[in-house]
């Protein structure tokens, strides 16, 4: 099954925070939900559409002009999950 999940580690990458939860605290967004978009993005499961405009504004420091204008390759990925 084909899934679109969040580039989390390279939203952390772009932000120019060294770790998840330096990331968590520059976007204002929890820790656990930081950590699993960067460290498990295909166990995300639903994202909040706040939660995604504060990475992409607070988090990498976007205008939220820029943010709007990003292609959606640019923020996810379909990747192929497998079912148990």
């Amino acid at each position: 099954m084909l899934k679109l999940v969040l580039k989390g580690r390279a939203l952390l990458e772009r932000s120019e925070t060294p770790n998840a939860h330096q990331f968590s605290l520059k976007a204002r967004v929890s820790y656990p939900t930081v950590e699993r978009i960067v460290n498990r993005p295909e166990a995300v499961k639903a994202i909040d559409l706040f939660n995604l405009a504060a990475l992409l504004t607070d988090g990498l420091g976007l205008t939220p002009e820029q943010a709007l204008s990003l292609k959606l390759s640019d923020v996810f990925d379909i990747v192929d999950v497998q079912h148990d």
